[in-house]
């Protein structure tokens, strides 16, 4: 029987979790506050990690007018002399697909045809219906006053996460300010073709992502993004800048033209054509101590809120969706749920850690935040230092895997046991069959256990007298039951570790009984019993 699932917001993260769940088989609600009247938003960068989950689930990148950007390279503000450069044209055949932009509403109407539309196991979307919260049952409670229950419920609701607040508790809304703060606009290529200035900056410009640094005033660390999507029919621009003290006021155009007024005249012309301009601050979170509660569960923004510096949120909200979708998979039993959420928490929550922790550092400030990384690094891992390690290690820490989907032809899948890769769903799998193992091994050892106990239980049968020391049936069966219920409660050290503890625990036992038994002639149990269970 296929699961009974909510989804609580369909932005990015609820949209790929409702995908990955509907061809999984399950049953899906979406309730999503806005009416999606007038879709706005910016561009979104898609790293080859997010493009090839997009691809697995049949995501269009020609229907979504994607731009694939060849290159990030980061020049000076003012006199446009190139500072660095990440040559990202070779991403396809090194990581298994480009790097590109594609327009919010692009991306969230691709998701969303994918999620809702079809005659299989469509997902149900419920729109202007805000989470209220989710009472002590577990019932999700909504802005029209109705309940809801469900086998799980999904936190896809974005930074200011109601649902998280039922999982993390006081810490949900712990945030600490940046006094940063990011401008976004768009602005349609066409007008920049009417302007011989703007068409040689537009020419100049590389078709990849380019950063105009502000190399005047390097302690406020301004800078610009510009990047273009839509198949290159609009350009998107970003502008970080340091929280102005009036930051409630509207006319951000202004607040724009005065925060970069000195960079270079046709930069500055360039931010003189933005309509619409929209500004918001920029708040760090530290990684939640866990991201489920029993049948509740969180994705995304929810789970991992990110600064956008390494472009990494979406990417990371869209692997979510497909591992919890993977992790599901033929799961038809409620009570299964909690067990695999917390697995869908140990495989991802490392990741997104360290790709969070990340965000808060500036281009070439990876160093600052070292030591909050080794937290999260693997034994083994190198932590990244330099901008191109933090891309490396995000973009080769891909889901590369043979999708059981079916793949857009326009991605090329590259080996999935390639060195250094990291496949996502393939470690979903992974943590599966490991469980599956342990359950087999804790029944073998039950029935172990139940045939000491039959061996105890026959010899009572013959007569034997089971409270005797002197009865060597007895000893034995003492010590059988001893090592059975050692190796498990040992069970999840190491091999090595393992055996040593318990052959600890068994010289002292019988240590013990030996000198209680001087001079009894009570016989000891052999030693060859230890090495036999080890």
């Amino acid at each position: 029987m296929p699961l009974d699932v909510i989804i609580v917001g369909a932005g990015i993260g609820g949209l790929c979790a409702a995908i990955a769940l509907r061809r999984a088989g399950h049953s899906v609600r979406i309730f999503e506050k806005s009416r999606f009247a007038s879709e706005i938003g910016a561009a979104v960068a898609i790293s080859p990690n997010g493009a090839l989950v997009l691809a697995a689930l049949g995501f269009s990148f020609d229907r979504a007018r994607a731009c694939v950007l060849p290159s990030w390279e980061s020049v000076d503000g003012i006199s446009l002399s190139p500072l660095t450069a990440l040559d990202l044209s070779n991403a396809e055949a090194k990581y298994g697909a480009p790097m590109m932009a594609i327009h919010r509403v692009d991306l969230h109407s691709e998701l969303r045809r994918l999620a809702l539309e079809g005659d299989d196991n469509p997902a149900e979307l419920v729109l202007a219906t805000a989470a209220e919260g989710i009472d002590d049952e577990g019932r999700l409670l909504l802005s029209d006053g109705s309940t809801h229950r469900a086998d799980l419920i999904i936190g896809a609701d974005g930074v200011h996460s109601v649902v998280r607040r039922a999982v993390v508790g006081e810490e949900a809304d712990l945030a600490a300010e940046t006094d940063m703060s990011a401008f976004r606009f768009l602005i349609p290529t066409s007008r920049l073709q009417g302007d011989p200035a703007l068409e040689k900056l537009l020419q100049w410009k590389s078709p990849g992502a380019t950063i105009f640094a502000d190399t005047l005033d390097k302690a406020h660390e301004r800078h610009l993004v510009w990047y273009p999507c839509q198949g290159g029919d609009v350009q998107n621009v970003v502008g970080i800048h340091p929280t102005r003290p009036n930051a409630a006021e509207t006319d951000f155009k202004a607040s724009l033209l005065d925060e970069f007024r000195y960079f270079n005249p046709d930069v500055v012309k360039l931010l003189e054509l933005a309509e619409d301009v929209k500004c918001w601050k920029l708040a760090r979170y530290e990684p939640f101590p866990r991201w489920t509660r029993k049948d509740i569960v969180l994705v995304g923004d929810a789970a991992h809120p990110m600064l956008p510096f390494g472009a990494q949120a979406a990417n990371q909200a869209i692997e979510d969706g497909a591992a919890l979708g993977q992790l599901l998979r033929g799961v038809d039993d409620a009570a299964e749920i909690p067990h695999r959420l917390q697995l869908f928490e140990d495989i991802r929550r490392r990741r997104t850690a360290i790709i969070q922790i990340l965000s808060s550092a500036r281009i070439g400030r990876e160093g600052t935040v070292t030591d909050k990384l080794r937290e999260f690094v693997a034994d083994g891992e190198s932590v990244p230092t330099t901008f191109a390690e933090r891309t490396e290690h995000a973009y080769r820490f891909a889901l590369l895997f043979l999708s059981p989907y079916g793949c857009n032809s326009g991605v090329r899948l590259i080996d999935p046991f390639e060195k250094s890769s990291f496949d996502v769903l393939k470690e979903c799998e992974k943590a599966l069959q490991q469980e599956e193992k342990k359950e087999t091994a804790t029944e073998e050892l039950n029935e172990k256990e139940k045939e000491n106990l039959a061996v105890l239980s026959n010899n009572n049968a013959k007569g034997e007298d089971l409270q005797d020391p002197n009865n060597y049936n007895y000893d034995k069966g003492c010590a059988r039951l001893l090592l059975a219920y050692s190796v498990r409660l040992f069970k999840p050290f190491k091999p090595f570790l393992r055996m040593i503890y318990i052959t600890l625990i068994i010289r002292v036992y019988y240590t013990k009984e030996e000198e209680r038994n001087k001079g009894r002639n009570i016989r000891s149990i052999p030693r060859y019993y230890s090495h036999s269970w080890l």
